[in-house]
């Protein structure tokens, strides 16, 4: 029987490939305040400007600086 760090060290992907399972018109709602998933956010925004990557909003409740990179890069992405 695995424990429940070997299950969580098993499911662990990079922060580039959770940015791959956005697609298209998803909103993603971050963490608040220090919950902000930096690493990820960052992935994210490297996707910004594919072609066909459009409509992506963005949840972030008492977010800290820096916004979210992907509206940085790409301003014409929306928050909600």
């Amino acid at each position: 029987m695995s424990t429940i760090m070997e299950e969580y060290k098993r499911k662990l992907i990079t922060p580039e490939k959770a940015a791959q399972f956005v697609n298209s018109g998803d909103k993603v709602a971050y963490g608040t305040f220090l919950a902000k998933p930096v690493d990820f956010d960052i992935a994210l925004a490297e996707r910004a400007g594919e072609e066909g990557f459009t409509d992506i909003a963005i949840s972030s409740a008492g977010t800290i600086p820096p916004l979210p990179q992907v509206i940085m890069k790409d301003t014409e992405q929306k928050t909600f």
